[in-house]
C-alpha cells in the first residue's frame, strides 16, 4: 500500500506477487526527500548570481557565472535565449533586471571591478563598462531616484556607489 501511495506501482506489484506464509512488517525505511526542481546547465563554471525578469512578454532567468559570462534563460523551456553575454574579465558576481528609458536591461557586476549594462531585448551591451569600484562588485540593485533609474552597487572595497542609469 505504501509503495502504491508513493507512485511505485512496480514494486507494489512485486510484493503482492510474493507467496508469504505469514504477514510481514517493515521495521524501518530510509530515503532522501527531494524537493521537485529543475536544473539548468550551460555555464562553464559555477554560477554566482541569478535574477528574474521579463523579455518580450516571457519570464526569463538571468545568471552570472565564474566563467565571466551572463546568460539569459527562458523560464518555461529552460533553454538559453541567445548566446552568452561576454564582456567581463572576471567572475560575474551580481546581476539585476530593470528598466532604462522604458526598455528592459540587465546590469551585471564583476570581479573585474566593473558594472555592465545589457539590453535585455537585443542582448547587446549598452555603453562602456562602468568603472569606479576598487575591488569586486558584490551586489547590485536597480531602483528609481528622483524620477531616474539608478543602479546601487556594493563592493568588497567597502563602498556603496549610486550610478545614473539614464546617463549611459
Amino acid at each position: 500500500l505504501a509503495a502504491r501511495k508513493l507512485g511505485m506501482g512496480g514494486i507494489a506489484d512485486r510484493f503482492a506477487a510474493l507467496e508469504l506464509s505469514r504477514p510481514w512488517v517493515a521495521v524501518g525505511a530510509a530515503w532522501k526527500r527531494i524537493t521537485p526542481h529543475w536544473t539548468i546547465a550551460g555555464h562553464e563554471r559555477f554560477v554566482r548570481a541569478v535574477a528574474m525578469g521579463q523579455r518580450q512578454g516571457r519570464a526569463v532567468i538571468i545568471s552570472g557565472s565564474a566563467d565571466c559570462r551572463v546568460q539569459v534563460w527562458d523560464l518555461e523551456t529552460l533553454e538559453a535565449v541567445g548566446p552568452p553575454l561576454v564582456g567581463h574579465k572576471g567572475d560575474v558576481t551580481a546581476v539585476a533586471v530593470g528598466q532604462r528609458q522604458g526598455l528592459p536591461v540587465i546590469v551585471s557586476g564583476s570581479g573585474d571591478k566593473t558594472l555592465r549594462v545589457w539590453d535585455l531585448d537585443t542582448l547587446e551591451a549598452v555603453g562602456a563598462p562602468m568603472v569606479g569600484h576598487e575591488d569586486e562588485v558584490s551586489t547590485l540593485s536597480l531602483l528609481e531616484r528622483q524620477g531616474s533609474a539608478v543602479i546601487v552597487s556594493e563592493s568588497t572595497d567597502g563602498s556603496v556607489q549610486v550610478w545614473d542609469l539614464e546617463m549611459l
